[in-house]
């Protein structure tokens, strides 16, 4: 019996009918203010994230004295690639595995 009243309750796409709801604001909710929302709590963990990692990698083709600079500068002024193989010289040589020498 209450499978039935459940049945003639519910609206179905066979009968085309559509369910009213009780109040014209339910479920109506500012969807533009949820976006905004969501791309400002986006654009921030990319910043949290995106400055750092910007800044190790400027920081990488810079010349000593433009790294210890201040202000500091966002752009290097005259990058260079010279950093890498004085960083590989500079690095102790260690075996890859604890038995291997």
């Amino acid at each position: 019996m209450a499978g039935a009243e459940l049945s003639r309750a519910l609206p179905t796409a066979a009968t085309g009918a559509r369910a009213e709801s009780a109040s014209q604001w339910v479920g109506k909710r500012n969807v533009w203010l949820d976006r905004l929302a969501g791309y400002l709590g986006m654009t921030f963990c990319v910043l949290l994230i995106g400055i750092p990692v910007y800044w190790m990698l400027i920081g990488a083709v810079k010349h000593m004295d433009e790294i210890y600079r201040v202000p500091p500068t966002w752009i290097p002024l005259r990058p260079t690639l010279s950093n890498f193989p004085r960083a590989w010289r500079s690095a102790p040589p260690r075996p890859t595995c604890a038995g291997s020498r």
